[in-house]
């Protein structure tokens, strides 16, 4: 199994790079060490001609608000999971608070995502 993880907000440039890069910066695909998941983040409501592509390459999908989760098309919602970090109010993907949360939020789900947290320095 890879780690090929899509990551949703509405815009794609605050909470789903934020979740992007701590999981491409401090974690690696469980069944495959030494290398780099394949995270990519983008916007519900800006990137929508590209998610026809994205769902079928994802092996998750993870949406930055549960209301996200109503916008994935029926066919990949068993991919969908739910990084509740509410409404967009952090200002940039470095917000402190907001990586604090993604880091918590991708510990808890290490399995369900097919990751380990890796110790080498970037």
């Amino acid at each position: 199994m890879s780690a090929n993880i899509l990551t949703i907000c509405s815009a794609g440039l605050c909470r789903s790079v934020a979740l992007a890069d701590v999981i491409k910066l401090h974690f690696e695909p469980a069944d495959a060490p030494e290398t780099y998941p394949d995270v990519i983040p983008a916007g519900i409501d800006k990137n929508s001609k590209v998610f026809d592509l994205l769902y079928p390459w994802a092996d998750k999908i993870v949406v930055m608000q549960e209301k996200f989760a109503k916008r994935i098309p029926e066919e990949w919602a068993s991919k969908v999971m739910i990084c509740e970090v509410g409404p967009d109010r952090y200002g940039h993907s470095h917000n402190s608070e907001l990586i604090g949360m993604v880091w918590n939020w991708t510990r808890q789900n290490l399995e369900a995502l097919n990751l380990k947290e890796h110790q080498r320095k970037c």
